[in-house]
């Protein structure tokens, strides 16, 4: 409801200036048919552009910022290496060291703090200087509650939901941006304790054993980072409040869920000029990474060239306060005695052979899916007829289902409870 309530409202609040931003866009795109919508306008030129992805915040940490170029639809993405960066503020300029390609982090720890002007500048490999407008650190305002409900969505989707509660009493937050982090516990549905190896590998020598696995591969990890652009406001609202906002959805067909389950929200204060611009980044961009692939439009941020101040430039930059929440669930917390969702892949089963058709010659297909690690052992084979004239001498799985770190890493999380 909420989300509705700013749809509908948001326009008369920031019209004029997103105006603004739509005009730029559709000067820049006169090419096409016309700009009577701010979704679904495409132009057949390409323009190669530097993109920033810049901010820093109040955390006490290695800030990262990452640099890269434009590139075409269904193309490879390209990063922009070996420039120098600065962020200036507080008398100090924090520098930044690449770490790997196209990716920078503030060679020190610091922490953005308030009523401080921060500037962001960059010096590409070519010479080219680029710099920021001034931002301060906004408002802190902490999370008041994240929490989780089992429910059934627009689309017809039953799963677990996660809101996001808020509340700013000096009603000067306004605008802000999620990301989360989730976690969840894997089990290897058909885990043994052991592990096939090969011993020879070319006829008439073929022959493999067991052994007893060395380290632990039945319970893993796994992690995944939020993706997708996800702002709001609470600027048409008549209190700062920002209640049960959704900010993930997992089906409860999701094999993620059927254990153990972790959510970390982290709750950004942006500025309005940042709000404006990742709406209407999110408007002119598709699927997958909002910053390039087809071009849609030209997006202006407060990023500009001092080289040349007719080149265009895509990104941002901006000194967001931080809050987070993390929770925990089980699956039977809120699907007590309901069967597991089904795993990541389908556990089917084979016996494949381990003698080839030829002798001498290499032996058959049980040496080589041991040795690509593309199956795991599950049991002798008695000779039964299923296999429908494999000759075993192992039942064999796909790797995955005997063994979790194909699908995550078997060192638990420093935060992770049971």
């Amino acid at each position: 409801m909420f989300n509705i309530i700013r749809m509908k409202y948001f326009k008369k609040y920031i019209g004029k200036q997103k105006c603004r931003l739509l005009l730029v866009i559709c000067i820049l795109l006169s090419t096409a048919s016309g700009c009577i919508e701010d979704t679904s306008i495409e132009t057949g030129v390409f323009e190669d552009l530097l993109v920033i992805d810049a901010s820093i915040s109040n955390e006490e940490k290695q800030h990262e910022i990452l640099l890269s170029r434009t590139y075409r639809y269904g193309g490879d993405p390209v990063v922009e290496t070996d420039a120098i960066v600065t962020i200036i503020g507080n008398g100090f300029e924090y520098n930044f060291e690449e770490v790997e390609e196209g990716k920078y982090v503030s060679q020190d720890v610091f922490e953005a703090i308030l009523n401080v002007d921060y500037r962001l500048k960059i010096i590409t490999a070519e010479g080219n200087v680029y710099s920021s407008t001034n931002k301060k650190l906004t408002t802190v305002i902490e999370i008041d509650d994240l929490y989780i409900e089992r429910m059934t969505n627009d689309d017809g989707v039953e799963g677990m939901a996660f809101y996001v509660d808020s509340f700013d009493p000096s009603n000067r937050s306004k605008f802000y941006r999620y990301e989360y982090e989730s976690t969840f516990k894997i089990i290897a549905p058909m885990w043994v304790r052991e592990e096939a190896f090969v011993i020879g590998n070319e006829c008439p020598c073929c022959e493999v054993g067991l052994e007893d696995r060395l380290e632990n591969t039945r319970v893993c990890y796994s992690t995944e980072r939020s993706s997708e652009l996800n702002v709001l406001e609470s600027a048409t609202l008549d209190a700062d409040k920002v209640v049960k906002y959704l900010i993930h959805f997992v089906p409860s067909t999701d094999y993620k869920l059927s254990h153990r389950y972790s959510l970390l929200a982290r709750q950004f204060v942006i500025s309005e000029g940042a709000y404006l611009y990742y709406e209407t980044l999110g408007d002119f961009s598709s699927e997958g990474s909002v910053f390039s692939q087809i071009q849609t439009g030209f997006v202006e941020g407060n990023i500009t060239s001092e080289s040349n101040p007719a080149e265009k430039v895509i990104g941002y930059f901006d000194v967001n306060s931080v809050s987070e929440k993390r929770v925990f669930f089980n699956y039977d917390d809120y699907y007590p005695g309901e069967v597991l969702p089904d795993f990541a892949i389908l556990c089917s089963l084979q016996a494949p052979s381990l003698r080839g058709e030829y002798c001498p010659g290499p032996c058959g297909p049980l040496t080589t899916l041991i040795n690509n690690k593309a199956a795991s052992y599950l049991e002798n084979y008695a000779g039964t007829p299923e296999f429908f004239g494999e000759t075993g001498p192992y039942i064999m799985i796909p790797r995955a289902c005997g063994d979790c770190t194909v699908l995550g890493t078997n060192e638990m999380p420093e935060f992770w409870t049971e």
